[in-house]
């Protein structure tokens, strides 16, 4: 089993055992053509095309039909996949796009990572730009949490078990939390959350996209016998708009390739017996430069956000 990069000196080789399996790593991203060989050239020769667009683990089922001596090769599944391990959750990008869940990494965890314990319950999405804590596997402290964006610690030492930065969740590739067993370099008893970035591939893709409501999509929970108890309001959006532009591709061929994602997010609130409007804002920004060489890759991250 052989990759071939047909426009750079790059290929990989992999042997597969009695049952087929097969692991090939450190295939930078893009365009390869695959060669399957038998013993002999008698009894297995096949060839096809696949495009990793990413950086990140897939798992590839390859279909051998025809004659050995010339059989056609094709590619029956090619998605983003992870080692499966008890003592972590892994929540890939595809996960991100296909499952509902609030625009922030806090509800994510809170929706689909059954490890971990919030210190709130995000109703409608009433805290919406607000950090969470959380506790991994409900046994840690909240306040033990590590977060890591692509290896780098940037967790708050001020406020423990917050991050440096508010996550921009378009910008990111995947989540990953480890509930135990972490890697020597976090000395915190707690979970350990990766925060992996998304890479321009090699194709030029970009995306925009938008979300709003306003007072009038909103209904109101109070019955006739809560308004009886004296109870005349409760906990409301009002208003909210959310908008994201991201893109990525090569800037160099095979050489430099950048992403980028802008976000901005407003949202007014009406809190219960009190007058005037809670509102959050957050503006953030995210660059991202990979440059891929012979001997390896050197990746420039820069990311900054405002929020009140």
């Amino acid at each position: 089993m052989t990759f071939v990069d047909p426009e750079r000196p790059f290929r990989a080789v992999a042997v597969a055992d009695e049952e087929g399996r097969f692991l090939i790593g450190g295939l930078p991203p893009g365009s390869y053509e695959i060669r399957v060989e038998g013993e002999s050239p008698a009894s297995l020769a096949a060839r096809t095309e696949v495009e990793l667009p990413t950086a990140q683990h897939y798992r590839l089922n390859l279909i051998v039909s025809g004659p050995a001596s010339a059989g056609r090769l094709s590619v029956e599944i090619l998605v983003p996949d992870h080692p499966l391990s008890p003592q972590r959750t892994y929540i890939g990008r595809g996960q991100l796009d296909r499952l509902p869940s609030g625009n922030d990494v806090w509800t994510v965890i809170e929706n689909q990572d059954f490890s971990a314990t919030m210190n709130r319950i995000d109703v409608g999405g009433l805290w919406a730009t607000r950090p969470g804590l959380f506790s991994a596997r409900g046994g840690g402290s909240w306040t033990q949490t590590v977060y890591a964006l692509d290896g780098v610690d940037v967790t708050d030492p001020y406020q423990p078990g917050l991050p440096l930065v508010h996550p921009d969740l378009f910008a990111l590739e995947s989540l990953e939390l480890v509930n135990s067993g972490p890697p020597v370099h976090v000395s915190s008893p707690g979970g350990l959350l990766n925060l992996d970035v998304r890479e321009g591939g090699s194709a030029l893709q970009g995306a925009l996209s938008l979300f709003g409501f306003n007072a009038a999509l909103r209904s109101d929970n109070i019955t006739p016998a809560l308004r009886q108890e004296g109870l005349e309001s409760s906990h409301s959006l009002r208003s909210g708009f959310e908008g994201n532009l991201r893109f990525g591709g090569p800037v160099v061929k095979d050489r430099l390739f950048l992403f980028t994602s802008w976000t901005a997010f407003d949202l007014e609130r009406d809190i219960a017996e009190f007058e005037g409007v809670d509102r959050s804002f957050l503006s953030s920004g995210l660059v991202h430069l990979t440059y891929v060489a012979p001997a390896g890759r050197l990746r420039l991250l820069w990311t900054g956000q405002s929020v009140s």
